[in-house]
């Protein structure tokens, strides 16, 4: 073949670049589509991964043999660029309309069977164009390989230079979906494969033919050149280099995992791994095709690689984990990246070194670097399939890591057994040293369990349980005090203090007493199973629960069955374990009543759920009267509340804002009502005396008062709100991910901006009875003391701020002052729940004053901090140790059983009863 000018060349390198951006964009989207046909992050990127790569690995097999027959390569090229772009359209389109499956389907397909079908064929399409992308790095070989002792170097560059652009590409990825959205981000890319493939048409106009290679197969083992250089035979190069990309792609899935816990798995978490193992692979593709270090040859180089990748794979968790010890987020993440880093630039240096071991003669080069590639990819695709889906649920993570470790140590022996003669005795010693060190360190602490407990945890906190499922570990964590906490993967699911029992409880009682008669109720997420355990407390037809991992609901029950009482395995309750949204699409049930658990918003699978589409998607399962409940966590930044409160408002304009004080971590709920917003106050207050009150009288809600003072804001409200709000959250255009996180003091301000708005707005959506009830007058009357005194405990906020963070003895000495607005509060409405929480916290101090108070004064203030506040946990533990330190076992009995009540599993209450 003639050589390309240097001009063209360089042009062409240039299109390589843009290449691999805009195949990386193609990636990252479809790693975001699939979160809507799989439901979990770790199952979104281990599908993409495995259809990117098995068609990158088909296409390079097969067009590279084509590149061989063809006497102009680059028209070759610019043909496949143009072909990604059609497909990516057309794939774009089937995907966008996907979801038109979901009914088809339906009636004749086994429901569990639907999902993995509508999977398959959006595989399909991913793979397809993904075989196009393969096919062009063989064929640029084709065009600018000429010479045969630049070989080594030649690969490394071209493939150096497309990995580079797709690390570009996947660190671009974060600012086109924060300003484009993922819809116009796609269209971005398609047009990058469009410019890419007319420019390498007209380049291809100036191109020389190349003569035709002939068409004798290669032979097994690549046949002498002119010059002799070193090779490997082809059945021994293309299975370790197939296992090579095995452990590559096995490792990528596992530090997906791992650095999840530290970038809390959002979008970026992806396309930061993405970016630095791209970037690594770039980077070690091109240095050690230019470079090798003297007395190593090719092969002893790729031995050598292997090795050090085995290495650096049984050292990475021990040494991420003891870094993670130390309690500083940036410098784990850092060291968790370098580890990554260091192990992408081996992998980047094996693909020159395999292409250089096996190249045949020029004239079939490219079906040579087809070979190679796409052995390589074939092992990749294993990789991340058999990571993600069966490693993972069977032999769990750490194992998993070992075996890949393990893997790449097996392929550096066996190479050097067959191929090194003889062998180097110090070389091996060293490696076998090294690796028994390693070994010994990795089975010398349980550090993937450590790892969880210093990223995860607060303080104190240790896990008790591990289950591992294809889609992310579920632990359960306990402190010395018996608190408990769930994690579904990095993220909390529930935990057993009482200011959290306390909003799932009110979570649940809320739709319900809000719906005249609730029969048909679905929850998505089940969490620590608090919340359905109510929600069964009013006897509804059927509880439709679904979750979206299978592992959550056992290990729920098994650890928090005293919150639960085993909700799932009710005689009314039926469970599926799958996406809620894949649930609603599938389904054509109706329901009373839809709720999500209250769930963080932060991971892929969380955000979904806030959706202007899932909220259209929920609407319209609501039989009539029906209501649908979504949570506003102000505390994770009123941006980000308020975008979600004008996309609900948007489906559901007919809407109530809940907002009760006393709540810690300032949670607010939107009920949504399919039709008017109205409440039958007749069928209320018979639930809430039937249900309500009871369950919810240790929390200190045993008034009717409470919660309807508690309405913050009604459809006119909420629509003028709306009105100022600039953006809505979509499936294509995912603002949440991206808003900031405001300072405490602007997220208190907005809250009180909220209380501020006059209290009997509830009032005009109360539907009383044919007959006049004299309860509702007294119920207004009770609502406007509330929202008074709201105002005095405004006031008792802004006392402690002023006074500022003083030791609990100085706060004590002036609670007098510091409490006056509470106490306000309390004398115009005794029930104000937000002011007794704050005086019981005040009072509480009395157990925290070091030297400590006379015994009787502590005991004093605490019992009348208990009596503001029955559900302070840590008022009563400290009353029951008073009691037990002077002997009166009946009052520690007493104390005791509150603890008990509020905190199941404390080790108070389980190891000192009297």
């Amino acid at each position: 073949m003639a050589t390309p000018a240097p001009t063209a060349q360089n042009w062409v390198l240039r299109l390589f670049f843009v290449s691999g951006l805009s195949g990386i964009l193609f990636e990252v989207l479809w790693t975001r589509i699939f979160t809507y046909l799989l439901g979990g992050t770790t199952h979104s990127v281990t599908a993409v991964i495995t259809a990117f790569m098995l068609g990158l690995g088909l296409g390079s097999y097969l067009l590279g043999r084509v590149a061989d027959r063809s006497t102009r390569p680059l028209r070759i090229y610019g043909l496949l660029e143009l072909g990604v772009a059609f497909s990516g359209l057309v794939a774009f389109y089937a995907f966008h309309h996907i979801e038109s499956l979901y009914s088809v389907l339906y009636a004749w397909a086994p429901q569990a069977t639907i999902k993995w079908l509508v999977f398959l064929i959006a595989f399909v399409f991913v793979s397809f164009s993904a075989t196009l992308i393969g096919g062009t790095l063989p064929v640029l070989a084709r065009y600018v390989v000429n010479r045969d002792e630049g070989l080594k170097a030649a690969l490394g560059q071209l493939y150096s230079i497309n990995t580079l652009g797709a690390a570009a590409g996947s660190v671009l990825m974060i600012g086109l979906v924060w300003v484009l959205g993922y819809e116009t981000g796609y269209h971005l890319a398609l047009a990058l494969n469009v410019v890419t493939g007319v420019a390498a048409l007209l380049l291809s106009r100036r191109e020389n033919a190349a003569p035709v290679s002939s068409s004798e197969a290669p032979s097994a083992s690549p046949p002498p050149t002119a010059e002799p250089r070193e090779t490997l035979d082809g059945r021994i190069l293309l299975p370790a280099f197939a296992l090579s990309g095995f452990c590559a792609l096995a490792y990528e899935v596992i530090w997906f995992r791992l650095l999840d816990f530290l970038l809390l798995g959002r979008l970026t978490t992806f396309a930061c791994v993405l970016s630095v193992y791209l970037l690594g692979i770039s980077l070690g593709s091109v240095a050690f095709s230019r470079w090798s270090p003297r007395g190593l040859s090719d092969l002893k180089l790729f031995v050598v690689f292997e090795a050090l990748l085995g290495l650096l794979g049984l050292l990475s968790l021990p040494v991420l984990s003891a870094v993670s010890g130390w309690g500083h987020r940036p410098f784990t993440i850092a060291v968790g990246f370098l580890l990554l880093f260091a192990m992408t630039l081996l992998l980047g240096g094996l693909f020159p070194l395999a292409g250089k071991l096996y190249a045949g003669p020029m004239r079939l080069l490219g079906r040579t670097v087809g070979n190679i590639y796409s052995a390589n990819t074939a092992g990749s695709v294993l990789g991340s399939f058999l990571t993600g889906f069966v490693l993972f649920p069977t032999i769990g993570t750490s194992a998993a890591l070992l075996l890949i470790a393990a893997l790449n140590l097996g392929i550096a022996a066996t190479l050097a057994g067959v191929s090194l003669r003889p062998l180097n005795t110090r070389w091996v010693g060293t490696v076998a040293a090294l690796a028994a060190v390693g070994l010994g360190g990795w089975f010398s602490a349980d550090w993937l369990t450590r790892y969880y407990e210093h990223v995860s945890l607060r303080p104190g906190f240790r896990v008790i349980a591990e289950s591992e499922s294809s889609l992310q570990p579920v632990l359960v964590a306990e402190n010395g005090q018996g608190d408990r906490v769930l994690l579904g993967g990095p993220f909390q699911s529930g935990e057993t203090v009482p200011a959290r029992r306390q909003t799932q409880k009110l979570q649940a009682h809320l739709p319900m007493l809000v719906h005249p008669n609730p029969q048909r109720v679905l929850e998505i997420g089940y969490g620590v199973g608090e919340l359905p355990r109510t929600l069964l407390l009013y006897q509804p037809e059927l509880l439709q629960l679904v979750e979206l991992d299978e592992h959550m609901i056992p290990v729920a029950e098994e650890y928090f069955g005293a919150l639960n009482e085993h909700a799932s395995r009710k005689p009314n309750v039926r469970v599926d374990v799958m996406d809620g949204r894949h649930f609603l699409k599938m389904s054509e049930e109706q329901f009373d009543v839809i709720m999500s658990d209250s769930m963080i918003l932060a991971s892929e699978g969380s955000l979904r759920l806030y959706t202007e589409e899932h909220f259209r998607e929920a609407r319209r399962h609501l039989r009539p009267g029906g209501v649908a409940l979504v949570w506003l966590p102000l505390n994770a930044g009123i941006s980000k509340a308020m975008v979600i409160l004008k996309t609900f408002q948007k489906v559901f304009p007919q809407s109530l804002l809940w907002l009760p004080l006393g709540l810690n971590t300032q949670e607010a709920f939107i009920v949504g009502f399919r039709d008017e917003a109205s409440i039958d106050w007749t069928a209320w207050r018979e639930k809430y005396e039937r249900v309500a009150r009871q369950d919810l009288q240790a929390f200190g809600w045993d008034s009717p008062g409470l919660f309807f003072a508690s309405f913050r804001a009604g459809p006119e409200q909420l629509s003028e709100i709306a009105s100022r709000v600039p953006m809505i959250n979509r499936d294509m255009n995912p603002v949440l991910d991206f808003l900031p996180q405001e300072t405490p003091a602007e997220i208190d301000a907005a809250v009180r901006q909220l209380i501020a708005y006059p209290p009997g707005a509830i009032f005009a959506h109360l539907k009383d009875g044919p007959t006049p009830d004299e309860s509702l007058g007294a119920l207004r009357s009770e609502v406007e003391r509330i929202h008074e005194a709201d105002q005095r405990f405004f006031q008792g906020v802004e006392a402690l701020e002023r006074f500022g963070a003083r030791p609990p003895s100085e706060v004590l000495a002036n609670a007098a002052t510091l409490t006056e607005g509470f106490r306000q509060a309390l004398e115009l409405y005794p029930r104000h729940h937000a002011s007794a929480v704050w005086m019981a916290q005040v009072l509480g101090l009395a157990a925290k004053v070091q030297p400590p108070m006379e015994p009787e004064k502590v005991r004093g203030l605490l019992e009348e901090a208990l009596r503001y506040s029955p559900s302070d946990l840590a008022v009563a533990e400290a009353l029951a140790r008073l009691a037990l330190q002077r002997g009166d076992k009946e009052e520690a009995h007493k104390y005791i059983e509150r603890v008990r009540a509020l905190a199941p599993y404390s080790r108070l209450a389980a190891t000192e009863t009297p």
